[in-house]
């Protein structure tokens, strides 16, 4: 069951577009999944931290964890918003 987001924005005569809104959700979308995808190729790796004092790479891997979890909370926001201007267009105008 997903959870729509309860600040979407309502689609109406005097606020932007449907076009507008959903266009930039789904920029939204894919430049966070770009940033994930970023992120997944500079993660940590414990040959970067056999030098640093222990615990490093533990509070490393964390920290990187945490980010990401950040990141597809956003993600999912998004995401999530993208789908209830889709659905209130779609009562908008009958179609997809």
């Amino acid at each position: 069951m997903t959870t729509r987001p309860s600040t979407c924005p309502i689609i109406n005569l005097n606020g932007d577009n449907a076009k507008t809104l959903l266009e930039g959700n789904m920029e939204v979308v894919k430049a966070l999944g770009a940033l994930l995808e970023a992120m997944r190729e500079v993660g940590p790796h414990g040959r970067n931290y056999q030098l640093n004092p222990d615990g490093d790479y533990d509070a490393a891997r964390k920290q990187y964890r945490l980010h990401c979890e950040q990141i597809r909370a956003m993600e999912s926001f998004y995401s999530d918003q993208y789908l209830e201007l889709e659905d209130q267009n779609v009562g908008r105008d009958g179609r997809r």
